[in-house]
């Protein structure tokens, strides 16, 4: 099972670095998978226990979605992770992403300082961090591909090191 997890969460790290987009396609070979591997393993109870991983999973981080924190296939991703996982193991892998993505965001923040402010730091004024800073937000507003994160990288190394007992 956890390969397989593995497997869909590699997949979904690469398509979303190419395209920036979790296809719907690998979603649903997620959900089918988590469906039917419970299904084999418990009967009818697999598919309940399934469905309410996923409901869960959702509901927690659907308010994340609303706010523009995560992407839509960040949030159908962990939907497979809760529909395969225990709720428990779910919480702790989206608690640790976010954790992970924190680190992301650092990099990816001094990234853009270092692009927009000149190496010599003692003639930086006010005005051209204003500047600098108004440049990145209308990036982020126009949603160009250099200034998303890719959250994906997250979740994949969040469930592989909660999952082989490294965290």
């Amino acid at each position: 099972m956890i390969f397989v997890l593995y497997a869909i969460l590699y997949g979904a790290v690469i398509m979303d670095l190419y395209t920036y987009k979790v296809k719907n396609w690998l979603i649903i070979i997620g959900l089918f998978y988590a469906f039917s591997y419970h299904y084999i393993r418990n009967g009818y109870d697999g598919i309940i226990r399934t469905a309410v991983g996923i409901f869960i999973t959702f509901f927690i981080l659907y308010s994340c979605y609303l706010f523009h924190v995560i992407g839509a296939g960040d949030v159908k991703l962990f939907c497979i992770v809760g529909g395969l996982l225990s709720l428990q193991d779910t919480i702790i892998c989206i608690a640790l992403s976010f954790f992970i993505g924190s680190f992301f965001c650092i990099i990816y923040y001094v990234q853009i300082l270092a692009k927009y402010f000149p190496k010599n730091h003692n003639r930086i004024q006010k005005k051209m961090r204003r500047a600098s800073f108004k440049a990145f937000l209308e990036n982020v507003k126009r949603k160009e591909k250099g200034s998303k994160i890719h959250f994906t990288i997250s979740i994949f190394f969040s469930v592989l090191l909660h999952m082989e007992g490294l965290i």
